[in-house]
């Protein structure tokens, strides 16, 4: 076991232990969307660091745990906030803001080429859909006024003689009751002559 590289190992582990949660920290409190990833980061973020000090003391000390190695690693984290916890947490939001404006470049650049675009034949087809309506519509109010046109051109000899139907029904059942008691009159009177 060398004592030294114990020391320096669990001291280191509690920096970089530091740096990680700020990064991720600063990382899910800008970020909106990535907020409810943090349980979860929480929980991957302890795992991950209580694996990589076991492993630590298992090459530096056969894995075995003294009284003072949670203390080496408050020691390191300390060190960590007093000499580069702003500058870590500095880098961490200018690399955020720099990742947020490439992103914000591609949707703006996406939204002119693509979306858009899309959107102005969208609504260029659909304004073309309802005047193609309105006209199909008009024209076919004009068609059929055109027929109904020339059915009653082409009618009109036929309304003539119909023209006036009460009329003429009372005119038919006049002349067939007059045909029945013609014909009735006319059996009759050859009957009587018979007998």
């Amino acid at each position: 076991m060398n004592p030294l590289g114990y020391l320096e190992w669990l001291v280191l582990c509690g920096a970089l232990m530091g740096a990680v949660f700020d990064i991720y920290n600063t990382v899910l409190g800008s970020s909106r969307w990535l907020r409810w990833l943090r349980p979860l980061l929480d929980l991957l973020f302890w795992l991950v660091s209580a694996a990589a000090v076991f492993y630590v003391t298992f090459v530096t000390d056969l894995g075995r745990f003294r009284v003072y190695t949670f203390g080496l690693l408050l020691l390191g984290w300390l060190l960590y906030r007093v000499t580069l916890h702003h500058t870590v947490v500095g880098s961490a939001f200018a690399i955020m803001r720099m990742v947020r404006a490439v992103v914000l470049f591609f949707i703006r650049i996406v939204d002119w080429l693509l979306v858009r675009p899309l959107w102005f034949v969208c609504r260029t087809l659909w304004m073309i859909a309802k005047q193609l309506y309105w006209l199909l519509c008009r024209l076919e109010d004009g068609v059929f006024w055109v027929i109904r046109f020339w059915l009653s051109i082409l009618a009109w000899p036929l309304r003539g003689p119909w023209q006036g139907t009460a009329e003429m029904r009372g005119r038919i059942h006049t002349r067939w009751e007059g045909i029945w008691e013609r014909a009735s009159n006319w059996i009759l009177k050859d009957h009587s002559e018979h007998l």
